[in-house]
């Protein structure tokens, strides 16, 4: 018997700045299986764990519950408890310990735990938790739980808390019962727990997300049109475009998915692409932006993202768009009606079986047969993005589900566009998600150089001929210039030609697109005139500027251009980076009081889910909180106390009580 690394096992496990792996855990936990077995232990024999270090303690646990022997936990760090007659009454058969303990067990069987490395298998962690005999926790009380109760409790923080892409604090000061629970609830769920006191400010960091407002992601973005006077190489511009960007720390890379036109002809499949660029990069995140999903299966979505996320060691990324252009629809006519609908189903499907899931689907003989996908990825969260063309309504629907976002500045207002992202953030805040913690990138030409008319003259003849590639687009265009400011959301999509305009009229349309690009709604010119673009946008809460930069310009000039974009990049670049951004703590009250005195602190508040276990309304009624109980013992249902709120309240606070009284 050995300890496999389950797909939701992919999470680290962080310790006072000090990261250990999955692959770390689980060879500890085998070190303990291989001493069961070498010792005779059977099932529901007594084993005791005497260990302060979770690093040891968690492998442990899971190692005892893999071998379904009775587990009895004793708090170190509880210096009243009467050591010696535990034994007594306990009987164990083997005792784990640290040596610094081994005094404490003279005559008693004991196993330091800490030597010789070895790997091995894990069944899944679902089964993990079957496997669970009973565990008692010895502290101020002593409380005997079976799989049913700890079911239970994982099953209320589920309820309580959401798990994607989180990253669980949970104080030493807890209760200790729960604070072992709540290690194994995160574990289990695929969440990266952190163990730290803060007492060091400077650690505050690494696991803090301030909102900073000189910080802003870069991308490049592709969506070249198909130029049958490049056929030799028309890849070469996209190859060394992300090779310096992989050199210089920008965000991401983005290729699109387009079918049949011309405009944006060199890009018909992003996983091929996604495929072929993890090979030649090794820190860019690498993402399709956008994946018409309509046009595919769901399971082979989800396969050819974990390739590229193996490929790549952990940065594939995707944009999911619902498509419009009914001509693409070949692959799937049935989809067209319903795609938007049929694209939010599929988000959720993928993201299952990214997480190691199976789902049940039909085969040949129409027979129903569950599937999961392999490789297994190497993230254990997708990162998520859904594609916005102009709707509120799209940006609501992806707040809902938790997703970033990406639009673009081709036809949308900006006044509108911040009206927009508002709506965004508050429905993340609705659907129980961290604002702060999800995403808003947007698209834009660019094109930059040291002078903005050498620049305006130099990229109007391409960016003119890019824009005539789609006469759909001018169309749109004509609308939302002429007819009514509401046609606007229909802009920004290609497709085929209409041959109702004449030259002349298209001609002088796409001069009149080239000066609204140039001028409001792209990053050209200058450093300086795309730093007041990039303040203007900042302004309207967003985390990522996605540069277009294949619209017709020669490689040698987008190549010279990307020197001054990674000058105005580098201007924007976060100093302090968290590593391990928290978005969920269980904290005291004593360390809310602490935190409220000093500003960043707050902040650290503000931006995350807060669990209080010692709670007294009164207290933290003093202190202008939002406050809000849960308490376990009722079956998780919401009790209002008190809203006392006010411009200085943590509006984005979740405040809960989890009791360790079951």
């Amino acid at each position: 018997m050995s300890i496999s690394t389950n797909k939701k096992f992919k999470n680290i496990f962080v310790k006072a700045g000090n990261v250990f792996t999955k692959s770390e855990l689980i060879s500890i936990a085998n070190r303990v299986i291989n001493v069961l077995i070498t010792r005779r232990i059977e099932k529901e024999d007594v084993v005791l764990a005497f260990i302060s270090d979770e690093q040891y303690l968690i492998p442990a646990i899971l190692a005892f519950n893999a071998f379904k022997v009775n587990c009895t936990i004793i708090n170190p760090d509880n210096q009243n408890l009467d050591v010696k007659s535990i034994i007594n009454t306990n009987h164990p058969k083997l005792i784990f310990t640290e040596r610094q303990y081994a005094s404490k067990f003279n005559g008693a069987e004991i196993v330091i735990v800490c030597e010789d490395d070895n790997e091995g298998e894990l069944p899944p962690l679902a089964e993990f938790f079957q496997q669970l005999g009973k565990i008692t926790v010895y502290d101020d009380t002593i409380q005997t739980l079976n799989i049913k109760e700890i079911e239970t409790f994982f099953n209320k923080l589920d309820s309580l808390l959401k798990k994607d892409n989180e990253i669980f604090r949970l104080s030493s000061d807890i209760p200790y019962l729960n604070y072992v629970l709540e290690i194994l609830w995160a574990i289990s769920r695929g969440i990266t727990v952190v163990l730290d006191d803060l007492s060091d400010d400077a650690r505050l960091y690494d696991y803090t997300i301030l909102k900073n407002n000189n910080i802003l992601d870069f991308g490049l973005f592709f969506f070249g049109s198909d130029d049958t006077s490049q056929s030799s190489d028309k890849y070469s511009l996209l190859f060394e475009s992300i090779k310096y960007a992989d050199l210089n720390n920008f965000s991401a890379v983005w290729t699109p998915e387009r079918h049949f036109n011309e405009f944006g002809g060199l890009y018909p499949n992003p996983s091929i692409l996604g495929a072929a660029i993890a090979m030649i990069t090794d820190r860019v995140s690498i993402r399709s932006g956008s994946l018409v999903s309509p046009l595919h299966h769901s399971v082979r979505i989800a396969e050819d993202l974990s390739l590229i996320d193996n490929l790549s060691k952990g940065r594939a990324g995707v944009s999911f768009a619902s498509g419009w252009q009914c001509d693409d629809f070949i692959f799937f006519p049935e989809n067209y009606s319903n795609r938007h609908e049929i694209m939010l189903e599929q988000i959720q499907t993928v993201k299952k079986l990214w997480q190691g899931e199976k789902i049940s689907i039909k085969n040949g003989l129409l027979q129903n047969i569950e599937v999961e996908i392999f490789p297994k990825p190497i993230q254990t969260s997708l990162p998520v993005w859904v594609t916005v063309s102009g709707k509120i309504e799209t940006f609501i629907d992806a707040g809902k589900i938790g997703a970033n976002i990406l639009t673009h500045l081709l036809w949308q207002d900006t006044n509108e566009l911040m009206i927009k992202i508002s709506a965004y953030r508050q429905a993340l805040k609705d659907s129980g998600f961290n604002p702060l913690s999800r995403q808003v990138s947007v698209m834009a030409h660019t094109f930059l150089g040291e002078d903005n008319d050498e620049v305006k003259n130099a990229v109007r003849g391409p960016l003119k001929k890019y824009i005539l590639s789609s006469t759909n687009l001018i169309q749109s265009m004509v609308k939302s210039n002429i007819e009514s400011d509401k046609s606007k959301d229909i802009a920004g999509r290609y497709g085929s030609e209409n041959t109702t305009i004449s030259d002349s009229q298209l001609d002088q349309l796409a001069e009149i697109a080239f000066d609204r690009f140039f001028d409001h709604a792209s990053l050209m010119g200058t450093i300086q005139k795309a730093a007041l673009m990039i303040e203007k946008l900042k302004s309207y809460d967003i985390d990522e500027i996605a540069c277009l930069i294949d619209f017709g310009m020669s490689q040698h000039e987008v190549l010279k251009s990307l020197t001054y974009l990674n000058t105005l990049k580098n201007k924007y670049e976060e100093f302090r980076s968290p590593r391990f951004p928290v978005t969920i703590s269980h904290c005291t009250e004593n360390e809310i009081i602490k935190f409220l005195q000093k500003q960043e602190l707050k902040e650290y508040l503000k931006n995350q889910t807060l669990i209080v276990s010692d709670f007294h309304t009164d207290i933290l009624k003093s202190l202008n909180l939002d406050v809000k109980k849960m308490d376990l013992r009722k079956n998780i249902n919401e009790q209002n106390l008190e809203s006392i709120a006010n411009n200085n309240s943590l509006e984005q606070s979740f405040v809960a009580e989890i009791s360790n009284d079951f």
